[in-house]
């Protein structure tokens, strides 16, 4: 991939994720996937989804809820410490399937499960269940839209939450995955940091000024479609 061609993609996933709070992240693994070995698409993920979710949360750092972040990173470094000593390496095809099938199973489960990030003990077991997606799968967006939609949370706060506990969650994924293919940073080239990392902070910018033009009702309809669109392309991708 040139570094013309990153910067459209990336800034294009970042903005759609900016502006939604979800699928940016899985449309650039999946890009990822295809023109990067699987070690490397899943730790420069990691690396370039924490630094646009970082940024994401600085500028939305009003809405954010601390009820909602304290029991998320509990959780978290819980689920982290058992994968410690489960080394999971899946295929590209697994994970692609993982993709498409995420999004369906949160839309057909929040018809009988209540998932309410803001109910008891619900961003806890959002903690375990997203890291252990992310450990698994490489990415867990539409795990994690699953608390979000069934909330009464406002658009906002919405984005700036799951901004914070996505770019904690990228971070530790970048680690666990370092680890398990006994990769180094460092074999990922400067100049292709650089141009995600830059990318990617645009594109939040962006993103929250389209935000803006929602209103809470839009912004879910908008969000659940998208959902349902790009599992169907995943699945496809992972089959085929």
């Amino acid at each position: 991939m040139s570094l013309i061609t990153a910067f459209i993609y990336i800034l294009l996933t970042s903005t759609l994720s900016g502006a939604l709070g979800m699928a940016g992240g899985v449309i650039l693994l999946a890009i990822f996937l295809v023109v990067f070995p699987l070690p490397i698409a899943l730790i420069l993920h990691g690396l370039t989804q924490t630094s646009s979710n970082g940024f994401r949360a600085f500028i939305n750092r009003e809405h954010i809820r601390k009820k909602v972040i304290f029991p998320y990173i509990i959780g978290a470094i819980l689920a982290y410490g058992v994968f410690e000593f489960i080394h999971i390496r899946p295929s590209k095809k697994v994970i692609f399937i993982l993709l498409g099938l995420m999004p369906l199973l949160g839309i057909l489960k929040r018809t009988s499960i209540h998932f309410d990030i803001e109910k008891k003990g619900r961003s806890f077991l959002c903690g375990i269940a997203v890291s252990a997606t992310q450990a698994v799968a490489g990415v867990s967006g539409s795990v994690l839209d699953l608390f979000y939609l069934s909330s009464t949370l406002g658009r906002f706060s919405i984005v700036a939450n799951k901004a914070f506990t996505q770019a904690f969650g990228h971070m530790l994924k970048t680690f666990y995955f370092l680890q398990i293919y006994n990769f180094k940073v460092t074999d990922i080239s400067p100049e292709m940091y650089a141009i995600a990392i830059i990318t990617l902070l645009f594109g939040s910018i962006f993103g929250k000024k389209i935000l803006g033009k929602f209103n809470d009702n839009s912004f879910l309809v908008v969000a659940k479609t998208l959902m349902i669109f790009f599992s169907g392309v995943m699945l496809y991708k992972g089959i085929v």
